[in-house]
């Protein structure tokens, strides 16, 4: 039994940017899965050059240490592949739902 089925403009929108979310999630996984052991590295290295007292909040610490951390993984990988600045929002986004604890640590 064939069913039709009525969707408005603001459903497919709403399909259409979960898919692209979705998309984007996998690529960042990919990307970031070799990463895995080195970006604790990376991100006490940052810890080990930002003071935490020189920021208004520990909110402007986090996304100081993400900001380094980002420009590093830009400096290191982005010779080569343009997606460590293509996506750099994204990547913020990643690394501030992923290592949020450790950085707050």
């Amino acid at each position: 039994m064939n069913r039709i089925v009525r969707l408005t403009e603001g459903d497919i929108d709403r399909i259409v940017k979960r898919v692209i979310k979705e998309d984007y999630s996998r690529e960042l996984e990919f990307r970031f899965v070799p990463l895995t052991n080195i970006m604790y590295e990376l991100i006490d290295n940052a810890k080990d050059e930002l003071d935490v007292d020189d920021f208004s909040d520990e909110f402007e610490y986090m996304d100081n240490v993400i900001y380094y951390v980002v420009r590093v993984l830009q400096d290191k990988l982005g010779d080569k592949d343009s997606f460590w600045y293509d996506e750099e929002d994204e990547i913020t986004d990643y690394i501030k739902e992923e290592y949020e604890d450790y950085i707050m640590d």
